[in-house]
C-alpha cells in the first residue's frame, strides 16, 4: 500500500514540472499502423523522462494487481492486436522512443488506471430537465488518500488533447496512452465514470481503451453504448476501475448510462421507460425516472448485482455508493425543469449525509461531496470504529486501508458537450471555485474561448492544458543540454523523495 501512496505523489508532481527533451532518434519498425506508430513515437519522444519515471516507480504496485503483469501484457497484446491495433501500434511507437520494452508499456496501460479513481459520484442532465436546451455532466473525483495535498498540485488539470491519425480530437484526463481516458471529443461526445467492482471477470479491452475507441469513432450516445455492447470486455475483480459504470452526455441533448462486465450489459436511455434501483430509506426500491437525468455510484443499479458481483447496499457490500447516488438522483427530481450550470455545480459541493461535529457540518463519507478534512476525516475514523461505516463488511478504514486518509472528493469536473467546455475544480467544489476549460479551440472546431476577463487562475489552467498537449512547447527553444540536465534533476529529486518517504512509512 505505501509503494502506491509513493507512485502516486510522484505521478501527481511530475505531471506539471517534469521537463522533457526531444531526441534524435529514428523509428525505424515498419507496421500496418505507421501513423499510428508515428503518433505514439512523438508522444515518447516529447514526454520521455515523464513516462521513463511512471513506468520505473510504478512497476512494484503492480503486484497488487498481478502475480506477473508481464505474463498479463502478453495476452493483452493478443487482444489489442484483434480488437484495437491502432493502439497496439501507438505503444509500441512510445515503446521505442523511450526505450522500455513493449510488454512494460502494455502493462502499464493495464494497471496504471486502477490505481487513480476510487469511489466517484457522477449526474447528467438534459432537455426537458435543464433550462435552454443545456446538457451537463457531473463528476466528483473521489481520489486515494493524499494527506491533503492532492488539491496543491492538481491546480493544473491533467487534461490534454489526443490527436489520433485520420480519427476524432479528444481531451483525455490522464496520461496519454497509457492511463488516461476521455471526456470530451470534437463531436461533442462526453463521458464521466464510475469504478465499480465485479467477480466477472474476462479477456478483452480494458474500460478505459473501449471509451477512447468511442471518442475517436463516435458523436452520439447511441453509438457509444452500442459499441461498447459490441465490444470484447476485459473485467478483472484485482480493483474496481478494471470495471467502470459509463456516463454519456452528447451535444444534441442524449444521455446515457451504461453498465457493462466481461458478460453482462445494459445500457438506459434517459425517458418514461427508465427504470432503475434506487435506496430509499434502507430499502433498494425499483423507481421510475424521469426524461433528461440520469445518476450513477460506484454499483450496478440496472444490472443484477448478485449475478455480476457488483456492490450490494448491504454491510457486505458498499452502502455509501447506494446513498451518494440515491442523493443525487433526489437533488436532479427536486430541480426537475431548473437545472442550468450553477445547479449542477451546487449539486457537486453537496453535503447531505455528511458529518456533524460540535454543530459544524461537512461532507463526510456518505455524502456527495466526500470526507472533507478534518471533520469528515474525524468522522470516518470514528465511524470505522463504531461499524457506521463498513465496506465489503468490514470497517471503511480496513477494507479500503485508508491509513493516511480517507479518499475525499479530490477534483469536480462538469461537462458541457455542446460549448465543449470542461469545468475544473481543483478540489472539492464547497471551497474550490470552477474554473473553465475551453476545449472548442484545442479540438480545431467552434466555440467559446478564453478572454481576457477569465482572470489569471482560468488562464493559467488554460495554459497548462495547452502546455500538456504541446508536449513541451516553449521548452524545446532552450538548448538540449539545458533541458537534459533540468530534467535530469527534477528526476532525481522526485526518486530521491519517494526513497525518503519509503523509509518513513
Amino acid at each position: 500500500m505505501k509503494r502506491v501512496l509513493i507512485f502516486l505523489m510522484a505521478v501527481v508532481l511530475v505531471f506539471p514540472l517534469v521537463i522533457t527533451t526531444r531526441t534524435n532518434t529514428s523509428a525505424a519498425a515498419v507496421l500496418p499502423y505507421q501513423a499510428d506508430y508515428e503518433y505514439g513515437f512523438s508522444l515518447g519522444q516529447q514526454w520521455k523522462q515523464l513516462y521513463r519515471l511512471v513506468l520505473d516507480i510504478s512497476w512494484k504496485p503492480f503486484s497488487l494487481v498481478t502475480d506477473d503483469p508481464l505474463q498479463a501484457a502478453r495476452k493483452h497484446v493478443e487482444a489489442l492486436q484483434k480488437y484495437y491495433p491502432e493502439q497496439l501500434a501507438r505503444l509500441q511507437g512510445l515503446s521505442d522512443a523511450i526505450e522500455i520494452d513493449l510488454l512494460k508499456v502494455v502493462a502499464a496501460s493495464i494497471y496504471l488506471p486502477p490505481l487513480f479513481l476510487k469511489g466517484c459520484t457522477t449526474s447528467a442532465s438534459a432537455p426537458p430537465a435543464t433550462k435552454d436546451g443545456e446538457v451537463f455532466l457531473t463528476w466528483n473525483l473521489d481520489l486515494w488518500p493524499f494527506w491533503g495535498l492532492k488539491q496543491l498540485v492538481v491546480t493544473i488539470p491533467p487534461l490534454s488533447v489526443v490527436s489520433p491519425p485520420e480519427k476524432n480530437s479528444y481531451i483525455i484526463f490522464g496520461i496519454p496512452l497509457i492511463a488516461g481516458i476521455g471526456l470530451l471529443n470534437e463531436e461533442g461526445l462526453a463521458l464521466v465514470g464510475n469504478a465499480c467492482g465485479t467477480t466477472d471477470c474476462g479477456d478483452g479491452l480494458t474500460a478505459v481503451e473501449i471509451p477512447n475507441m468511442i471518442m475517436e469513432r463516435c458523436s452520439t450516445v447511441k453509438e457509444a453504448a452500442e459499441f461498447i455492447g459490441s465490444a470484447d470486455r476485459f473485467s478483472s475483480s484485482g480493483f474496481a476501475l478494471f470495471n467502470l459504470n459509463y456516463l454519456w452526455a452528447d451535444a444534441e441533448g442524449g444521455i446515457a448510462t451504461v453498465e457493462a462486465t466481461h458478460r453482462y450489459f445494459t445500457v438506459a436511455y434517459s425517458g418514461s421507460d427508465e427504470y432503475h434501483f434506487e435506496y430509499v430509506n434502507g430499502e433498494v426500491v425499483k423507481t421510475k425516472g424521469e426524461m433528461g437525468i440520469l445518476a450513477q455510484g460506484n454499483h450496478h443499479q440496472y444490472l443484477n448485482y448478485n449475478e455480476t458481483g457488483a456492490p450490494s447496499s448491504e454491510s457486505d457490500g458498499y452502502q455509501s455508493s447506494w446513498i451518494r447516488c440515491a442523493r443525487m438522483w433526489d437533488l436532479l427530481r427536486e430541480n426537475y425543469g431548473n437545472i442550468g450550470l450553477e445547479k449542477v455545480m451546487s449539486f457537486t459541493g453537496d453535503i447531505e449525509n455528511g458529518a456533524e461535529i460540535l454543530g459544524k457540518k461537512r461532507g463526510g463519507y456518505n455524502s456527495i461531496c466526500r470526507t472533507e478534512f478534518p471533520i469528515g476525516w474525524i468522522d470516518y475514523y470514528i465511524g470505522s470504529i463504531t461499524h457506521k461505516y463498513v465496506h465489503t463488511g468490514k470497517p471503511a478504514w480496513f477494507a479500503d486501508l485508508y491509513i493516511l486518509g480517507p479518499d475525499n472528493t479530490d477534483a469536480t469536473i462538469v461537462v458541457q458537450p455542446k460549448e465543449r467546455i470542461i469545468w475544473w475544480a481543483a478540489g472539492r467544489s464547497t471551497k474550490f471555485a470552477f474554473h473553465p476549460i475551453y476545449c472548442a479551440d484545442l479540438l480545431g472546431v467552434e466555440g467559446p474561448s478564453p478572454s481576457s476577463s477569465d482572470g489569471i487562475m482560468t488562464t493559467l489552467m488554460n495554459g497548462g492544458v495547452k502546455l500538456f498537449t504541446g508536449a513541451g512547447g516553449i521548452l524545446q527553444l532552450f538548448p538540449s543540454s539545458l533541458t537534459t540536465f533540468l530534467s535530469d534533476l527534477v528526476v532525481k529529486v522526485l526518486k530521491t523523495l519517494a526513497h525518503g518517504m519509503e523509509h518513513l512509512m
